[in-house]
């Protein structure tokens, strides 16, 4: 399966290619929403969307798609619940990145999505 990381931080997607590549996962890593527009080409089975990003946030990203691709928002940005029950209903779950073991969340969710 292939991984699309949608993150404007460099270390986030490097530390998050990293994790899934070993659990034998391709990943692609797209620096903010438009990148991630263009890579959907690529047809990844499974995207990991940061909310919080310069040219095209996460947001716009999904305002400008309608891919049945699975997404998982992995953000560390505060969200209001009106924000958080949006997201929930266009992608399959929320990880903040300021949990503790966010990481092992982030892998539960994409094990999950992609079983």
């Amino acid at each position: 399966s292939t991984v699309l990381i949608i993150d404007d931080d460099p270390n986030v997607r490097e530390l998050v290619s990293r994790m899934l590549e070993n659990e034998g996962l391709s990943t692609i890593e797209a620096k903010n929403g438009q990148d991630g527009l263009d890579q959907l080409a690529k047809e990844p089975d499974l995207i990991i969307l940061d909310l919080e990003m310069p040219v095209m946030n996460g947001f716009e990203f999904l305002e400008n798609t309608d891919t049945t691709i699975p997404i998982i928002i992995f953000s560390g940005l505060e969200l209001s619940k009106k924000d958080v029950e949006g997201l929930q209903s266009q992608t399959l779950g929320l990880i903040t990145k300021d949990q503790m073991g966010s990481g092992e969340k982030l892998l539960e969710a994409i094990n999950g999505a992609l079983s």
